[in-house]
């Protein structure tokens, strides 16, 4: 843990291991870029991003998103717990 150094928001070993899943529900985003887009609100599927151990590395990045239906299961797809000891 905390083998690499820390991202632009303070936080460590974000990338790798697992495809995180996301809270935000899976559509297509608009023509206009945005900040923290949330993505569509019909549907069930949740996004998922980045790739895990079973993935090509074009997938391993974060700006790689796909569908995940929030009552499957995957042994390549989990969410990540932050432990924050306050601003950088």
């Amino acid at each position: 843990m905390g083998d690499l150094a820390a991202n632009g928001y303070g936080l460590y070993d974000m990338a790798g291991n697992l495809a995180e899943w996301c809270w935000d529900r899976y559509g297509e985003y608009g023509g206009t870029p945005l900040v923290d887009p949330r993505g569509s609100g019909p549907g069930e599927d949740r996004v998922s991003r980045g790739g895990s151990w079973f993935d090509t590395a074009i997938r391993c990045r974060v700006s790689w998103r796909h569908n995940a239906p929030p009552k499957g299961q995957s042994l390549v797809r989990g969410f990540r717990c932050v432990l924050s000891s306050g601003p950088p």
